[in-house]
């Protein structure tokens, strides 16, 4: 579905660094994790206690809820090491390097995750960038705006992770431009049904981590394609052309102020098998159970 605004979203997982994904089956049309299967921590929750209550800690929430989800198991021996407790490493100084007064950006979002991976000696894994937000070359995947067909692909595969880089627009006075004023970061888990469980291939499920989503939850959230218009904002790379990206509606919860959810970006991660994996890891790495000793 195409719209139009008072501002004016084929492609297989290529030549990837590391990790090469070869032709496989068709993508199906649903995914839908089982309840529980993937974490939906709140950013600003008491228990985390995290530096200025959270505010600006969607980034590291959202990778942490794939990441426990992956690897969560492996620290079930470890008992005073929780999720909450991975949100702070990664947040911290060596990883995403999070500021209570700042966001996290795409390049702080995928070096943290890159210092993760490899504390944890993995080998091989693919973490690419789609979307317009400033990003490290070794990133890159050449794409400027997100593709709804890469997301459903890496979301189809096991241990594999997409995290959505929301912005957040307002409508200007300028006929066909919408301004953006922020952004976010939410956990993709799945595709292809909205929120009465009906099939329709224009929607993600995400787990959001901002408060105003409420208690844990799934949010089943519809890209429309935009078809005109200017993005515009105090932001590197904008203004640029509205045209092709995605409108986030449904069941997205906007932040105060704002008129619109655009999907700005998309970062995307698969891991090896755990077998290649384990037959692949360095005999000097740290200990996979923990990584950050």
């Amino acid at each position: 579905m195409c719209k139009r605004l008072f501002f004016l979203p084929v492609l297989s997982l290529l030549g990837m660094s590391g990790l090469t994904l070869r032709a496989g089956p068709a993508i199906p049309p649903v995914v839908e994790p089982a309840r529980n299967a993937i974490p939906d921590l709140t950013q600003t929750d008491p228990k985390g206690n995290f530096p200025g209550g959270g505010s600006t800690y969607c980034g590291p929430v959202a990778v942490s809820n794939s990441l426990w989800a992956i690897f969560g198991s492996e620290y079930g021996w470890w008992e005073q090491f929780t999720q909450y407790d991975l949100v702070r490493k990664l947040a911290s100084q060596p990883f995403m390097n999070i500021e209570a007064s700042k966001g996290c950006t795409v390049k702080q979002l995928t070096r943290g995750v890159d210092t993760y991976l490899r504390k944890r000696g993995e080998k091989g894994y693919y973490l690419k960038f789609q979307g317009w937000r400033p990003h490290d070359q070794c990133h890159a995947t050449g794409h400027l705006q997100p593709k709804l067909k890469w997301i459903k692909e890496i979301l189809s595969l096991q241990r594999s992770a997409v995290w959505l880089n929301v912005g957040w627009y307002c409508e200007t006075p300028n006929k066909g431009s919408a301004r953006r004023i922020g952004g976010h970061w939410v956990t993709a888990v799945g595709f292809g049904i909205d929120g009465e469980g009906r099939a329709d291939p224009d929607y993600l499920i995400i787990h959001d981590p901002a408060q105003r989503a409420g208690p844990p939850a799934q949010e089943f959230v519809k890209l429309s394609r935009i078809e005109g218009g200017v993005l515009t904002g105090v932001y590197e790379n904008l203004p640029r052309a509205a045209t092709g990206f995605y409108l986030m509606e449904g069941g997205m919860h906007l932040k105060a102020g704002a008129h619109h959810a655009v999907l700005d970006g998309a970062v995307g991660l698969v891991l090896r098998e755990k077998q290649q994996t384990d037959d692949s890891l360095d005999p000097g790495a740290t200990s996979t159970l923990d990584p950050f000793r």
